[in-house]
């Protein structure tokens, strides 16, 4: 995931087809030295957490999380309501 949200913010990941997407993750897997990178940054940054203590560390982290989950969460609302023909779509959900 590390490295899925590191290809998105570089623009690796910017305007792939899901084949494309696919040969980068076949890329990735093929790729021991880029695995392991992902892999040992994934454990520091959990040992990290852990180190900082329970309520200090995993309970903001959790916090702070649970809120980008939320924000996302508005942000996919709002853009599938705006989508072209939303409009005729939310007739079919309406409970009338």
């Amino acid at each position: 995931m590390l490295a899925y949200c590191w290809y998105f913010l570089t623009g690796k990941m910017a305007g792939l087809n899901p084949e494309q997407v696919g040969k980068v993750f076949g890329g990735l897997l093929a790729n021991p030295l880029e695995m392991t990178f992902w892999m040992v940054l994934t454990v520091f940054i959990g040992g990290g957490i852990c180190y900082v203590g329970l309520q200090k560390g995993v309970e903001r982290t959790t916090k702070l999380m649970m809120l980008g989950l939320l924000c996302l969460m508005l942000v996919l609302a709002l853009r599938s309501v705006t989508l072209p023909g939303a409009e005729k779509r939310m007739g079919v959900l309406s409970f009338t």
